[in-house]
């Protein structure tokens, strides 16, 4: 629903030479811990012309900064990360590549960064949570060009683990996740010059989800929670793009048909230590279908070179859930009730942009205005027994502003980037006023919770010559966030935020040193909120970055 982040990775070169990358990091925290970090990535050509293999590993301890009771800078962090991909095209058959990479990533973050409201100290009494999170991925494709028309087809197989915990003076959660997931799809697309482009595939998709939850409210009631999910997708989807003979005018439409088959399996045991907190123990097995059909349009003008207008119209979705008997009977105590399925929801979303260069291409301006239609909104619901349930809540309506600009001024070296987002969501229709008397800011007319009305950045990039050998660099960046409301109906406001990073060094072909400060003003107001808990930004970060090239 809110779109895709497709991530490339280098590949590697079997044309070039053995060649790589080493950084290190090194970084202290206002009132708090050291940070370091090291990273590599290697080139490794095989068979010249045909095969090579590219390595790339990572690993950072970042120091804690939050004090509790027992323990001083609590939350520190470890994360290592490990890939590997290798390519292989025969030389007696260019059209064949294929391709198979594999991923690896451990992150270990006990404390979080949930403080105690107003979270100016960065200190927590009690609340605490826990973050060890484990993920694989292996992946095999292959590209094969068929003259004028190319197959490309992907297979991936990935492992996620992650134990999550939160407690405090009052309550105790703990959940073992693991997703296991196999995808694979299938695509012919044109590969020729002509007006006419187009792509076709299908898609299939298994996973299996266990999250096992233990929750203990202490004086209220506590509960076990041994869910599955057991998901069987597949999609065919199809696109077609047509150019105009002078290139000015493209136009675009496409179509993804998915459904999606759930198995849901629920064994919940819970006790009720108050009179009013209900006992029971129940086993459920449910199966429910989801399915879309998901169009996208898109018209690009070109009247010059420098100029571009475009509009996009495309249909989100996310598929529905089933909740079990523990948070519908909390629900059901609320007053709010039907909250056993979950129903898909979906956005439709216009939008209208620009792109332009100006000023003899010095001068690069984007922006945008988009309107969005959110349909049976899913949204996790505050519930007085302290937990959440998630339920259709009812529909939004979103009007924005996005814009860009990227400014190289007549100072040789100097360069200016400003970006903006100015976001209006409102709720629309909420279906039961139950949940408003709960979550009082969940309410028509009123905006949607932990979404900040304006955003946005600057960014000052200054680089010159020094030496033959040698550039001298500086940048300043500055964020600006408008304030956000939590989502748990409580009325904490995270205040306005005002941060500014600066970077100084210099750089060459081989070498790169850095002096950089994050936060550097020390912003220490409330960040967002995680899990209806105020969580904050780190302090003021002050380190040193070398990176050799070879």
């Amino acid at each position: 629903m809110g779109g895709m982040v497709r991530l490339l990775t280098g590949e590697p070169d079997s044309t070039s030479g053995f060649g790589g990358k080493l950084q290190a990091t090194g970084s202290t925290y206002e009132d708090g811990e050291n940070s370091f970090s090291g990273d590599f990535a290697m080139n490794l050509p095989l068979i010249e012309n045909e095969l090579a293999a590219r390595i790339v590993g990572s690993y950072r301890e970042t120091g804690g900064f939050i004090d509790r009771p027992l323990e001083d800078d609590s939350n520190d962090f470890k994360h290592k990360h490990a890939r590997a991909k290798v390519t292989y095209t025969p030389a007696n058959n260019e059209r064949l590549a294929a391709r198979f990479s594999y991923w690896y990533s451990e992150d270990k973050e006990p404390g979080g960064y949930i403080v105690d409201p107003p979270a100016k100290d960065r200190t927590a009494s009690s609340s605490f949570a826990l973050f060890e999170t484990e993920q694989t991925i292996y992946n095999f494709a292959f590209d094969y060009d068929m003259t004028g028309v190319s197959l490309e087809a992907s297979v991936a197989y990935g492992e996620w683990e992650q134990l999550q915990r939160f407690s405090s003076s009052f309550f105790f959660a703990e959940t073992p996740w693991t997703v296991d997931t196999t995808t694979t799809e299938i695509r012919l697309l044109s590969s020729s010059d002509s007006q006419w482009r187009w792509i076709g595939g299908v898609f299939y998709r298994e996973s299996d989800q266990e999250g096992p939850l233990v929750f203990d409210v202490f004086g209220l009631f506590e509960t076990k929670d041994f869910g599955t999910t057991d998901t069987q997708e597949w999609a065919v989807f199809g696109e077609m793009t047509y150019e105009s003979t002078d290139g000015r005018w493209e136009m675009t439409a496409g179509v993804r048909y998915s459904e999606e088959d759930r198995d849901f399996t629920s064994d919940v045991t819970q006790v009720g230590l108050l009179p009013f907190i209900p006992s029971f123990q129940t086993f459920e097995e449910r199966s429910e279908t989801f399915q879309t059909v998901n169009p996208r349009f898109n018209v690009t003008f070109r009247p010059s070179n420098e100029f571009m207008l475009y509009t996009n119209i495309a249909k989100g979705y996310r598929p529905g859930r089933v909740n079990y008997a523990g948070p519908v009977a909390s629900a059901e105590f609320a007053g709010i009730f039907g909250t056993d399925l979950v129903k898909e929801d979906i956005v439709w979303t216009y939008e209208l942009g620009l792109k332009s260069t100006l000023l003899d291409g010095t001068v690069f301006l984007e922006a945008s205005v988009f309107y969005s239609d959110w349909q049976d909104a899913q949204w996790v619901v505050g519930l007085p027994t302290g937990v959440g349930v998630q339920t259709n809540v009812g529909n939004v309506e979103i009007v924005g502003i996005d814009f860009g600009l990227s400014y190289q001024t007549p100072i040789e070296g100097l360069s200016l980037t400003i970006n903006g987002n100015f976001t209006d969501p409102e709720w629309a229709e909420v279906f039961d006023s139950a949940i408003t008397a709960v979550n009082p800011n969940i309410d028509e007319g009123s905006k949607l919770p932990a979404i900040p009305e304006i955003s946005g950045n600057l960014n000052v990039n200054y680089t010159t010559p020094i030496s033959a050998r040698w550039n001298f660099v500086a940048n300043a960046d500055f964020y600006y966030r408008d304030k956000q409301e939590d989502l748990s109906g409580r009325s904490v406001f995270s205040d306005a935020h005002k941060i500014l990073g600066l970077r100084i060094g210099v750089e060459s072909e081989s070498w790169d040193v850095f002096l950089y400060g994050k936060n550097v003003t020390d912003h220490d107001k409330t960040a967002i909120f995680t899990n209806n808990l105020p969580t904050v930004l780190p302090p003021r970060e002050l380190g040193i970055r070398c990176a050799y090239r070879f």
